[in-house]
């Protein structure tokens, strides 16, 4: 028992070390330019895209994943609307095949203010993929032909943690959402961006849904994921 006191301060003493004890601070990246693609030529992004379908019976059926393949072939070259960019070969691969069905040399171009989307060199209709400030709750309007109608966006959180195959981020999520009836049939369109430094995107999930007059939907989910990061 004359042990007793001995215990008493060694335990005061842990306990005293666990509460001392912090979680290591993350910290969060709140400026545009801080998620622009980064490594050399070469450097590249492996994205498996999954998609389920959800007929009006209930019915689910899972298509076979597509591959993307995103590859660095310059930086700081010019684009002739969006200045300096980095370029990207972009090469799509469907399950089971080895031959690219498509794909193109898309810019990413920045700015002190935004990152933006061309698609191939002559393309001078933008997407502005994220845009300062980078605070939750704030928004910008996508004014590109190309997104179909003049899309905003709204970030819903900073700090965020991305899970991907991967691996995991702390980024920015960011979401887009519009609705129209079209021949009696209301079609809406929900997507969610993950965007993190680096990489830019680390995950994308789409929902698109169909109600018909009957009240009866039918839903595609489609899920954009990032499974291997080389940089060079």
């Amino acid at each position: 028992m004359k042990n007793i006191p001995l215990i008493t301060a060694l335990l005061f003493l842990l306990l005293a070390a666990c509460e001392s004890t912090t979680e290591p601070t993350v910290t969060v990246k709140t400026d545009a330019r801080d998620y622009v693609l980064a490594g050399g030529v070469g450097t590249e992004l492996v994205f498996l895209l999954s998609r389920t379908d959800v007929d009006t019976n209930g019915i689910k059926t899972v298509v076979p994943s597509d591959t993307m393949f995103l590859t660095i072939v310059a930086r700081d070259s010019a684009h002739p609307v969006g200045g300096l960019s980095v370029v990207v070969q972009e090469k799509f691969v469907r399950a089971g095949a080895s031959t690219p069905y498509g794909g193109d040399t898309s810019f990413y171009s920045s700015t002190s203010n935004e990152i933006r989307y061309y698609k191939n060199y002559l393309d001078n209709d933008a997407r502005t993929l994220l845009k300062n400030p980078l605070n939750a709750g704030a928004e910008w309007t996508d004014t590109s032909v190309k997104s179909g109608t003049m899309k905003k966006f709204t970030i819903q959180s900073v700090g965020e943690t991305i899970s991907t195959t991967f691996g995991q981020f702390t980024g920015i999520r960011t979401l887009t959402q519009g609705s129209a009836m079209i021949n009696s049939v209301l079609y809406s369109e929900k997507t969610t961006y993950y965007y993190a430094p680096e990489v830019l995107l680390a995950r994308r999930e789409e929902i698109v849904e169909n109600t018909y007059p009957s009240t009866k939907k039918d839903t595609r989910t489609t899920i954009t994921d990032l499974i291997r990061y080389t940089k060079k």
